[in-house]
């Protein structure tokens, strides 16, 4: 064999070598720096509903949840449900719909957890079940 082609080899696979690793790591650590910094300016209320009640129970959420520090769990949990519901009657008596129970806002919430969208899931659930009360007609 040539001994410029034995060097060739040796010097492709010396490269071939290093900057796969190279590049990979590059690329791992760009996505990891974009990944942060969408994260870091991603708004909480993008997922927001657009209509009511589930807008106005997804933000009586959304501000609950600022208060979650220095709570244990709990605590939280309990208070963002309190939440939630208050805001549900506040919009049915203002919106002339059926109130929804503590039970239904309760099992909304079961029914939206392990969601990537829960706060919106919860509050659309809620609203769901807020059906218009029924009118007489004389």
């Amino acid at each position: 064999m040539d001994n410029n082609f034995i060097l060739a080899v040796g010097i492709t696979l010396a490269i071939a070598s290093y900057f796969p690793v190279r590049f990979v790591c590059r690329t791992t650590k760009n996505y990891l720096e974009d990944l942060q910094e969408n994260m870091e300016r991603e708004n909480i209320y993008d997922f927001e509903p657009a209509n009511e009640p589930a807008k106005s129970i997804y933000l009586a959420f959304q501000t609950e949840t600022a208060k979650r520090e220095g709570r244990v769990h709990a605590e939280w949990v309990e208070a963002e449900r309190a939440a939630v519901y208050r805001e549900a009657i506040k919009q049915a008596k203002r919106l002339g719909l059926r109130s929804p129970t503590i039970e239904e806002v309760a099992d909304a919430e079961r029914s939206s957890m392990g969601s990537k969208y829960y706060a919106t899931n919860w509050s659309q659930q809620v609203a769901s079940v807020m059906t218009p009360l029924a009118t007489t007609v004389n």
